[in-house]
């Protein structure tokens, strides 16, 4: 208990002296969720701004707000991220290591109580879902539209952990010291704040360089999508003018000349005007018609159908497929996914692309990981006062079928037996990767008696390895074969 206090007071001391940029750091919250600060007090509903822009006119918004809305006026942009978070999503396993890399218990069952701590709700007031999967999913997200990553480890007066908060990445910018240092900053209504302090974490997405900033992975898409919209508009004026037939009304210029009163026919000014009349009046007069209403008229009207123009018509299809493609390669997707298909394609084709997704899927995963893993271990320490690494392992996306699965996982147990048999790895490390296919979480258990996890035999089993015992079944299979058919014993 000592020792605890003893690192809770230097922390305090760390947290609390004045850094070299003149702001002073404590355990209260530096940063903000995001960069919203003015009107803080009142949070509109989220893009009630856009709801009535016009989206021909989407090209002139800036980037950062048209992948904010991205995926609220594109099919495919919403598509594709709600596909990557509903596949991202997942349980997962943590564990604290030691200095010498073995599983450290007692930091893993700190830091398994640390993160159920998080997972609370605060039952006396309302509270948003805000436990270490909510805050996953929320980095999930960043690491697709905004290129980072960004949380702050929070802690009461007492410096006790209480959770992990989200912080906006697209607020945060970086400054130089004197060292060549950079440092985050998070301007907060009229204020600029520093957040060099140790628990903030950011972490880039691709960074170009020592570009702190990353890389915003679906700009790319934001072209496409903007000529896709545009194009729609031009396909439905398209549609409305050549999906219905149109009428051409033809007025005799003789019978309306017939009906001009003599007072009219003199002057040019009043001719010219009642024509005008004449003609408004037969046009409103057949607006009013429904379709399915039949054309009365005297024979001073002539009404024909007006024919579309014969000749070289455009496809929009290939046009389309090309735009979709772009899409889908700019938002970090595959056909497959998106519920199209572009062109040619095979079952094995498909089977790589739902391989190369779930290795993009997973890279994220490492990324938001990394973040988790850095948190967790300052507050391991902050709270239990134990100095471990952190190792977080998110459940790697499985987009095979039950059965297909369980045909691998049999694949996968036959082929660790032999390499068993074969003296390839022992005991221990066998029952590490069969647990590991299982999906079972912590070290082996400990009911497994010593002669057998020293490599020793069950007494009550036969000396038989596995390879044997299957050969024996399959020469019991033919020996039976041949009894049948009357070849013998």
């Amino acid at each position: 208990m000592a020792i605890i206090q003893s690192i809770q007071k230097y922390f305090k001391g760390l947290f609390n002296r004045r850094l070299a940029t003149g702001i002073r750091i404590s355990p209260v919250r530096q940063s903000t969720p995001n960069n919203w600060t003015l009107y803080a007090s009142t949070l509109g509903r989220q893009y009630k701004e856009y709801h009535s822009k016009d989206l021909t006119e989407i090209g002139t918004w800036d980037h950062k707000t048209l992948l904010q809305v991205l995926r609220s006026v594109s099919p495919e942009a919403s598509h594709a991220i709600t596909m990557y978070l509903r596949v991202f999503d997942g349980t997962f396993s943590v564990r604290g290591i030691a200095n010498n890399g073995e599983i450290d218990e007692r930091a893993t069952n700190a830091l398994k109580t640390l993160i159920t701590k998080f997972n609370q709700n605060d039952i006396a007031r309302f509270s948003l879902p805000n436990n270490v999967r909510d805050i996953a999913l929320k980095f999930a997200l960043d690491c697709l539209i905004k290129g980072a990553i960004a949380g702050e480890l929070i802690f009461d007066k007492n410096f006790r952990v209480t959770g992990i908060a989200y912080v906006d990445p697209w607020s945060i910018e970086f400054k130089i010291d004197d060292n060549g240092r950079y440092y985050p900053v998070q301007y907060q209504t009229d204020k600029l704040v520093s957040l060099d302090i140790p628990n903030f974490f950011y972490v880039p997405v691709d960074p170009l360089g020592d570009d702190p900033y990353g890389e915003e992975g679906i700009t790319t898409a934001i072209r496409p999508i903007i000529f896709k919209t545009m194009l729609m508009q031009d396909l439905r004026m398209a549609v409305h003018v050549n999906g219905w037939q149109r009428l051409d009304f033809k007025v005799l210029e003789e019978a309306i000349l017939k009906n001009i009163p003599p007072n009219v026919k003199n002057d040019s000014a009043q001719l010219s005007s009642f024509i005008e009349r004449q003609l408004n009046d037969i046009i409103e007069t057949y607006k009013a018609l429904n379709p399915d209403d039949n054309i009365v008229h005297t024979d001073s009207v002539e009404v024909t159908p007006i024919q579309p123009a014969r000749g070289i018509t455009l496809d929009p299809k290939p046009l389309l497929d090309v735009i979709d493609n772009q899409i889908a390669n700019g938002l970090k997707t595959f056909q497959i996914l998106l519920s199209k298909k572009f062109g040619g394609g095979s079952e094995g084709f498909t089977s790589s692309e739902m391989v190369l997704y779930v290795k993009l899927v997973g890279s994220y995963q490492k990324i938001v990981e990394s973040l988790l893993e850095r948190a967790l271990a300052l507050g391991l320490r902050m709270e239990n006062g134990i100095m471990a690494t952190v190792d977080i392992e998110f459940r790697k996306p499985e987009l095979r079928t039950d059965t297909e699965l369980s045909q691998w996982q049999t694949i996968a147990i036959a082929n660790i037996a032999q390499m068993y048999d074969e003296q390839a790895i022992g005991l221990q490390e066998k029952t590490e990767r069969l647990r590991e296919i299982g999906g079972f979480d912590g070290p082996v258990p400990d009911d497994i008696s010593e002669e057998r996890l020293n490599g020793g035999n069950n007494p009550n089993e036969p000396e038989r390895p596995s390879s044997a015992e299957g050969e024996k079944e399959r020469k019991r299979k033919e020996t039976n074969r041949r009894r049948r058919s009357g070849g013998g014993k």
